[in-house]
């Protein structure tokens, strides 16, 4: 059998070392073939019914996603493997490589609570001693290896924003393998099946005023408003995720996190959207102050809040008329100055 050499720009990984941020290197190279091997039947699973084997895998194109819970460019990656579980249905099957940084990380029940939070809706198995991440040559977070339907490893990209290159991969191996595919569904049973009639599905920040204690009830991607002893006077958002603008029951948002109030309202991360929005209290309506819900890598200066693009909000401070962010995406604070309509990095 000859190696593979990608018709696209991917990373082959031959070193087990492990880093914690992914370096950005598109130049191919060629390897030995490689076959993919058992899941050690040791090793916990989440979101299926049983453990999966190479059987179940079978006749579909694999893309096994080394990520870990503390990277946030893994949760990047997710957006991507959703429109891609999306697009090919049950001829691709993405599994979950989570090969913990620390400690922590190794926790299952932790791990089950990082999956429901952020909507992970393939199997994952907990590769807690790195005997896959070693296997299939791991050394960065995150990382996609690509397994052709005869369990043949062809190829595998470091970092996210990787989509296109994944996406014509898929689409030729299955042309190639297109008489033999395997349609079957995976014995799927999620970890969030069990919240969808919960009031709070992992919530993410809480913030008090005077008047008012607000929760982002990020897993139902609303802004939850209550008085003191504990009254829901309103819900903003739903649990059907989105990114609109209107009043309480029309605007959307995804995955909400920090919050902060402030003289007329309350000012929200909108963490999966990648915006920071602002709810007025008092008309009960939501508007976008800045972001366009897209991620992008902020660039440097004086940014206009209308047109900037913003990477993973997650926790918010204000001090006067300057709005402070940190920018989980790009481990940065961005100061957005209110009266000026500007945004720029802080530190």
């Amino acid at each position: 059998m000859k190696p593979y050499i990608w018709f696209v720009p991917l990373i082959f990984l031959l070193s087990s070392t492990v880093t914690s941020c992914a370096a950005e290197n598109d130049e191919p190279e060629v390897r030995k073939p490689l076959s993919a091997t058992e899941f050690d039947p040791a090793l916990p699973w989440l979101n299926v019914k049983r453990p999966l084997t190479l059987e179940d895998l079978k006749g579909k194109v694999v893309i096994l996603d080394f990520w870990t819970y503390g990277c946030i460019n893994c949760i990047h990656v997710l957006e991507d493997l959703r429109r891609l579980e999306h697009k090919y249905g049950h001829q691709l099957a993405i599994v979950g490589v989570h090969t913990p940084k620390f400690d922590n990380e190794k926790n299952v029940s932790t791990l089950r609570n990082i999956i429901i939070r952020y909507r992970i809706e393939h199997p994952v198995v907990n590769d807690v001693e790195f005997g896959l991440a070693r296997y299939y040559g791991m050394r960065a977070w995150p990382t996609q290896v690509v397994i052709d339907p005869e369990g043949n490893v062809v190829g595998s990209v470091l970092g996210e924003g990787k989509y296109d290159i994944l996406d014509e991969a898929i689409a030729t191996l299955i042309e190639k393998h297109k008489s033999h595919m395997n349609l079957e569904p995976l014995p799927l049973h999620l970890e969030s099946k069990d919240l969808s009639d919960s009031l709070l599905a992992a919530p993410g920040k809480i913030a008090v005023s005077d008047r008012h204690v607000a929760i982002s009830d990020t897993l139902h991607n609303r802004v939850i408003v209550a008085d003191h002893q504990g009254k829901i006077e309103v819900i903003y958002g739903g649990k059907d995720e989105g990114f609109l603008d209107g009043d309480a029951a029309t605007a959307r948002f995804l995955a909400p996190q920090g919050l902060v109030f402030s003289n007329h309202g309350l000012f929200v991360a909108d963490t999966g959207n990648h915006a920071i929005r602002h709810i007025n209290l008092s008309r009960h309506e939501v508007e976008t102050v800045a972001g366009g819900g897209e991620v992008e890598i902020p660039s440097y200066g004086a940014l206009d809040t209308q047109t900037v693009r913003l990477r993973s909000p997650w926790g918010l401070t204000l001090k006067d008329n300057l709005l402070y962010v940190a920018m989980a995406g790009t481990h940065q604070i961005m100061r957005l100055e209110l009266e000026s309509g500007q945004i720029r990095n802080y530190a």
